[in-house]
């Protein structure tokens, strides 16, 4: 039986574990980068809105959620914050393409 939270569990730990490293051996980057995973996660769930939630859920994060957790958190841009919107982004051109595809279904 599958389990349909491993995805989301998966990229938490691979980022946060990445995040420890690169931000030299800090256990406060990586927890850091777990609440930058899971808001941006969540931000991505405006990709939900079919034709333009990729478009939105994209701006909400550059100019939102990205930079109000890593102030908080105090974690800088590098590689992997980049690698880490453009994951939700492709993600997010998914589920755009999804939705728009079901509605555009509906309609005929």
């Amino acid at each position: 039986m599958a389990n349909n939270s491993i995805g989301i569990g998966l990229t938490s730990i691979v980022f946060s574990v990445l995040a420890y490293f690169v931000y030299g051996d800090s256990i406060s980057a990586m927890l850091g980068m777990l609440l930058l995973v899971i808001g941006s996660s969540l931000t991505t769930l405006l990709s939900l809105i079919p034709f333009v939630g990729v478009i939105i859920a994209y701006f909400t994060n550059t100019i939102y959620t990205y930079p109000t957790i890593m102030h908080f958190v105090g974690i800088t841009p590098t590689w992997l914050t980049t690698l880490l919107l453009v994951f939700h982004t492709v993600i997010g051109v998914v589920l755009t393409i999804v939705t728009s595809a079901a509605v555009l279904k509906l309609r005929n």
